[in-house]
């Protein structure tokens, strides 16, 4: 009778220290330029607001999509956001009302009203068992008229 939960108690902090791959796709619109993408995942509010904190990734884009592997993530909630650079300078350019001029984009496809998308609506649960997510950037209005 004991041993069931002898067995248990000696499991569950290896439950708990679970890790696996995160494997991050981000689907790329025809209108988008070729550039940079800069990726972050991060693990909670704070990270995500400053990238402090953030696992980053970049890469070149070629096609119409980029796959970005974190191995051995430990469980826990995160979200994602990425932009393209266009222009190589290394940061997302906005015009004089903080609008992003670049592609972006979040986990859970989320969409921020008057801003970015914020920790809690793009974040997601990683049980730390090999896991793939994917989301799209989205176009500056005035690169989909092109």
């Amino acid at each position: 009778m004991h041993r069931p939960i002898a067995v248990f108690m000696y499991l569950f902090p290896l439950l708990l220290l679970a890790q696996g791959r995160l494997e991050v796709v981000v689907h790329i619109p025809e209108q988008a330029p070729s550039g940079t993408l800069h990726l972050a995942l991060c693990p909670n509010e704070d990270a995500f607001r400053i990238v402090e904190g953030c696992r980053i990734r970049e890469v070149v884009t070629k096609g119409d999509a980029a796959s970005f592997s974190f191995p051995d993530l430990p469980a826990g909630t995160y979200a994602v956001k990425v932009f393209l650079d266009m222009n190589g300078n290394g940061v997302l350019d906005k015009n004089e009302l903080g609008i992003p001029q670049e592609p972006v984009g979040f986990s859970n496809d989320a969409m921020g009203r008057m801003g970015p998308a914020s920790f809690k609506e793009a974040s997601f649960a990683f049980s730390g068992v090999d896991t793939a997510i994917a989301f799209t950037l989205r176009v500056p209005p005035r690169m989909e008229e092109r």
